[in-house]
């Protein structure tokens, strides 16, 4: 592991000041670690790790009434022509997809704020996450991560490893099981496609879906 970067921040310092914004679930490969110590004007040091991450996808937070929904990858309208089951026409209505770039844009601003040094990886992009939040894990470089970032910052609020084989995840947070993906806070957050059918002239309503797309895990 590299060595440790020190950074000296201003009196008053606090992370949340930088995390405005809805904040983002991120699927990424980790390319690297080191530790970064940030040091206030109280002489006070705050522990975090930064992982270098090789972005795979990314949806932007949901939140009805202070509590966290689902993201969706996408909703797609499929509204039949005719009745066979193969007649009909999709529209896509609603993504809370994150471009890899625009990702990127949104912490850039925190990144700056921390003085966080470029990643030496070509696709890396660099993120911070607390010593607590992880604290007796073991986070291996080249492992799947799932996280969630607190509001639109490179700070990490919440980190998983993601199985290859299984998809399950481990929550360093304080879930873990060996349960699909679907059965843990990213899973059920990450519900990845709803889709609506409408017959016309049928009164019977459309049937919601909620389905994995394990494209984006591959």
């Amino acid at each position: 592991m590299a060595e440790t970067q020190t950074v000296n921040v201003g009196a008053g310092w606090s992370e949340g000041s930088l995390c405005s914004g809805p904040g983002m679930i991120v699927d990424g490969i980790l390319k690297s670690k080191r530790r970064f110590v940030v040091v206030d004007g109280d002489n006070q040091r705050h522990r975090y790790m930064r992982l270098d991450f090789e972005v795979q996808g990314a949806l932007e937070r949901q939140f009805e009434g202070g509590v966290e929904v689902e993201a969706l990858s996408h909703v797609t309208t499929r509204v039949r022509t005719g009745h066979l089951n193969s007649s009909y026409v999709s529209k896509t209505e609603r993504s809370d997809r994150v471009s890899q770039d625009d990702a990127k844009k949104r912490i850039s601003a925190s990144q700056a704020a921390m003085k966080v040094e470029a990643t030496r990886f070509a696709d890396g992009t660099a993120f911070l996450v607390p010593e607590r939040v992880i604290s007796g894990s073991d986070l291996h470089v080249g492992d799947h991560f799932r996280f969630r970032t607190h509001g639109d910052s490179c700070f990490i609020e919440s980190l998983g490893v993601v199985d290859r084989l299984t998809k399950a995840v481990t929550n360093f947070s304080g879930t873990s099981g060996e349960a699909d993906v679907g059965d843990t806070w990213a899973g059920k957050i990450m519900a990845n496609k709803a889709t609506k059918e409408y017959i016309p002239g049928d009164d019977l309503e459309g049937v919601d879906s909620d389905e994995w797309d394990d494209d984006d895990d591959d």
